[in-house]
């Protein structure tokens, strides 16, 4: 909404530059790119600790958080 806002108030062109950080952020609410980049890091060092035998099968995955944990 905050993005939509501060189009309005630049215009398409200005808004562009202006509003940057907010066209960031929307675009990271809806893709989700930095989560399931950040996501791919952890599994991939948690791989590479088990191909060095730091990790053993149980310890593969770390627990899952509480469900009350927001």
């Amino acid at each position: 909404m905050k993005m939509m806002e501060c189009f309005e108030a630049y215009g398409l062109e200005r808004g562009k530059r202006e509003c940057a950080d907010l066209i960031s952020d929307f675009q990271e609410c809806v893709g989700m790119q930095k989560q399931l980049m950040r996501f791919h890091a952890m599994r991939n060092e948690r791989y590479k600790q088990w191909l060095k035998g730091e990790r053993k099968g149980q310890e593969f995955f770390a627990d899952p958080p509480r469900v009350d944990a927001y």
